[in-house]
């Protein structure tokens, strides 16, 4: 029967109203249930509210309190969190609630209260020094302050430099430098050395003219401050000043360093003489050898041949570089000779030295089966950084890959490839030449490592691994090897494991994402910054936030920079806002340049720079070689194997923070041992 259209519809209103009720009364139920902070948190976060969890005796509410008025966004918001910070000095010590307030407060600092709290924050207290979460915080404060530009907090830092030399506020103005410069050129921060030195070094062409006023009225000290400011601005005001200190009868060490580095600065050619003073000086050699680095002349290369002489360790290979760099005849003469006694530094030093002279010294010492094997390590090197071919190089090299002495082979075969005759790749068949072969395999393309990356896939040898992981550098997945092979070899305690921790990003999945999460979460940073990385390439969604709170906690700067740059790779909306956090409040520069979206924020890789690596005989005997993890300035990572003797070449690492880590115990195939020894 059809039904009427009315009759229907009071039929169901009906039916409505009887289930109203039973609706409320379930609703009601699950109201009871329900925590109350589930409520707050997604629809009526108020100030009642957050004053409540702020003051609430779970650490995880308080901190979600913290993270939820910085999303706001709001100053009002953001007034409930300084105020319960002043009044709960307990809350304010939390290393984590601290960290997360700085970041939620950073955006107010043109706020009075908020700009007093930070400021506070800039030195932690004394019994918290050595808390890296603490110290981050207080990092995160100074940058916050310099980055708001604003005037008040500008003064702050400049009073903090002034007042108690502290190094966060550099940091932070020379991250952010100032667009108003007279917070730095009040009348009282001017008798302030620190404080001019910042200047310099800020680059602002309008402090010339202040600081060519304190040339003339100010102490003695801030006049030789003020004169190197203006040689970093290009300002040759002070030279004059600087070559009277020098010839001034009685002038103390720091006048005479000040005035040379002023002359330096600005390429005098009076330069080389005042370096020349300051090297014969022991007191002042090491200010001279630091200067002769920045401008090497050929000019000091007589000085530095006579330094050879009395100088020891140290302060022995500092002149030996340094002689190098400026190069000449004098210079490769001087170093040819050290080289034909067997001196691994110097060999070094000869094959970065410029000069058609280097080229010959090299050539002498490879005719030589005296030195030989150390002159094909320098050859090899020069080729790599210069691409110059010394004379004879090819051919000691090949001589060298057919010798029966281990440190030979791995030398020749190592060079050979890197030279072009990458079929020794695929040939290499000991275990010698196997691993040279693809130490050297590692700067080249993926598809002429394939026969390395095979060979990895069909050992079982933990040795052999780790001779090969070096192959899978800047590789982000692997075929051919199980999900569960690739944690067993990440999760093991052998040096190359944080390598394969990066391949597993890939294979990111829910019932894998356990076992990434405790790697990600492990002690050794270079296992969290292997992890990261892979992540980046992570199939799942949701990898992003656990990115994004890995970032949040992190203190080891090499691993933020992985994180950086994982997040980057992703390249999504929410990962932006960790990304501008970074930009801004993160003290590590190069974290900072990851973290902006510019194409030219990225430091730029110098593949032609290459590492000598020289065990010595604290680490390792010079007749075994050892597997030695390197982690680059980004926070890639790589395994190489040095020669018998030592010696080891590492490609692509730039002109900053590079670490190392050296297995304790000697490298050897078959190797039936499954622990690292002590690094």
């Amino acid at each position: 029967m059809k039904r009427n259209p009315i009759s229907a519809w009071c039929v169901g209103a009906a039916l409505l109203m009887a289930a109203a009720p039973t609706t409320a009364r379930a609703q009601a139920s699950d109201d009871t249930q329900e925590s109350v902070a589930s409520r707050s948190w997604t629809t009526r976060f108020g100030p009642n509210v957050a004053r409540r969890w702020l003051r609430s005796g779970r650490f995880e509410d308080r901190l979600r309190a913290v993270r939820r008025i910085g999303s706001q966004n709001d100053y009002t918001s953001v007034q409930i969190l300084v105020q319960a910070l002043t009044d709960d000095p307990a809350l304010a010590s939390s290393p984590q609630i601290r960290l997360e307030s700085v970041r939620a407060l950073a955006p107010f600092v043109s706020r009075d209260p908020v700009r007093i709290l930070l400021t506070g924050w800039m030195t932690p207290p004394n019994n918290q020094l050595a808390n890296p979460l603490i110290n981050l915080a207080a990092d995160q404060a100074s940058m916050a302050l310099a980055a708001s530009g604003n005037t008040r907090a500008i003064e702050q830092l400049v009073m903090a430099l002034a007042e108690n030399d502290q190094p966060r506020a550099v940091q932070a103005l020379r991250a952010h430098p100032p667009a108003n410069l007279e917070p730095l050129l009040q009348a009282r921060f001017r008798e302030s050395t620190q404080v001019i030195d910042l200047i310099g070094h800020l680059g602002d062409l309008r402090a010339i003219p202040a600081l060519r006023k304190l040339l003339h009225n100010a102490d003695l000290n801030v006049q030789v401050a003020a004169a190197i400011a203006l040689a970093r601005l290009g300002d040759a005001s002070g030279c004059g000043k600087a070559k009277d200190w020098i010839r001034q009868e009685g002038s103390t060490h720091a006048l005479r360093v000040g005035a040379t580095q002023t002359l330096v600065l600005c390429r005098d050619p009076w330069a080389p003489r005042a370096m020349a003073i300051l090297l014969a000086d022991p007191a002042t050699r090491q200010q001279g050898l630091d200067l002769v680095e920045i401008a090497p002349t050929a000019q000091c290369s007589p000085t530095l041949a006579g330094l050879l002489t009395i100088a020891e360790d140290r302060e022995r290979v500092r002149v030996i570089a340094a002689l190098a760099r400026c190069g000449g005849p004098l210079a490769a003469r001087t170093l040819e000779s050290l080289l034909r006694d067997g001196n691994t530094d110097a060999a070094f030093a000869l094959a970065q030295c410029r000069g058609p002279e280097a080229s010959q010294a090299l050539s002498r010492a490879l005719a030589d089966p005296k030195t030989k094997r150390l002159a094909a390590w320098a050859g090899v090197l020069r080729y790599t950084e210069m691409a110059i071919i010394a004379e004879g190089l090819g051919d000691a090299l090949t001589s060298l890959a057919s010798s029966h002495a281990p440190a030979d082979r791995f030398i020749g075969v190592f060079g050979l490839v890197l030279l072009g005759d990458v079929q020794r790749i695929e040939a290499a068949q000991d275990p010698v030449a196997v691993v040279a072969a693809c130490n050297a395999a590692s700067t080249l393309s993926a598809d002429k490592r394939e026969p390395c990356i095979e060979k990895l896939k069909g050992t079982r040898d933990p040795a052999m691994r780790d001779g090969l992981a070096g192959c899978l550098h800047d590789i982000d997945s692997i075929d051919g090897l199980s999900t569960a092979t690739l944690f067993e070899w990440a999760e093991s305690e052998r040096i190359s494991a944080p390598v394969f921790g990066r391949l597993l990003g890939v294979r990111d999945s829910e019932s894998s994402r356990k076992r990434i999460e405790r790697l990600l979460a492990s002690s050794d940073p270079d296992m969290r910054a292997q992890v990261a990385l892979g992540l980046a390439h992570s199939p799942q969604p949701s990898a992003l936030s656990l990115l994004g709170e890995a970032l949040t906690w992190e203190t080891e700067p090499m691993v933020r920079r992985a994180i950086v740059t994982a997040l980057q790779r992703r390249q999504s909306t929410l990962g932006q806002k960790w990304l501008n956090q970074a930009a801004h409040l993160d003290p590590d520069p190069i974290v900072r340049s990851l973290a902006r979206p510019h194409p030219f924020a990225r430091p730029i890789t110098q593949q032609q720079q290459w590492f000598w690596l020289r065990l010595g005989e604290s680490q390792a005997t010079q007749t075994a070689s050892h597997a030695v993890r390197v982690m680059l300035p980004h926070g890639s990572a790589s395994v190489i194997i040095t020669a018998e003797d030592g010696m080891a070449l590492v490609p692509g690492v730039t002109y900053a923070e590079t670490r190392l880590r050296v297995d304790g115990v000697p490298w050897q195939f078959t190797s039936s041992r499954t622990q690292e020894g002590q690094r």
